[in-house]
């Protein structure tokens, strides 16, 4: 088992109730220590494993985050053995709550979503994989329109996600132009 975007290990922990190895992958190596569980550092639009080395990928709430996406779904379903499992914002508008970085100004998408989806989007991005199951966690229909995204914009996104821990996409800082931890 591949956990992608693994961050304190909740899903990797839990993971080794099924699983007999689970490979904890996030951006920096994470850090936590599981019976069963390897920690590395990887990026998720180029794995640095072999073709069909794991028997499942878990990816979930890490796909929202990726601006080359197309590569990463690539990436996931080329070292997926058997199956794919993907948990991801759906049918989110990324203009709602979106926040001007105080620092360079840069319109930054709430929690750092950089992609929206929906079913349709989830099957192009796996061309190679068919749907078996899915399921919903939660509903939210909060939308806005353009002409409401303009005047929020020009009035520089005051009630924007400011407590988001997220980095501005842009500028990798704070949205709030403090630096950030690490």
């Amino acid at each position: 088992m591949l956990d992608i975007g693994a961050r304190d290990g909740h899903f990797s922990q839990i993971l080794t109730e099924y699983f007999d190895e689970v490979t904890a992958l996030d951006l920096e190596r994470p850090d936590f220590s599981f019976q069963l569980v390897t920690t590395v550092a990887g990026d998720a639009t180029r794995l640095q494993f072999s073709d069909d080395s794991f028997d499942c990928v878990f990816c979930a709430e890490v796909l929202e985050h990726i601006p080359n996406v197309v590569q990463a779904c690539r990436e996931i379903e080329r070292v997926a053995g058997h199956e794919v499992i993907i948990g991801v914002s759906y049918k989110q508008d990324t203009r709602l709550g979106r926040t001007t970085c105080r620092s360079c100004g840069g319109k930054n998408p709430p929690w750092g979503h950089v992609n929206p989806f929906d079913e349709r989007r989830l099957a192009r991005l796996f061309p190679g994989l068919s749907i078996k199951a899915s399921s919903f966690v939660g509903s939210v229909r909060s939308e806005t329109n353009p002409v409401s995204t303009m005047l929020m914009d020009m009035a520089g996104n005051p009630w924007g996600t400011y407590e988001q821990d997220e980095p501005c996409i842009y500028f990798k800082r704070s949205v709030t132009g403090k630096r950030l931890a690490g």
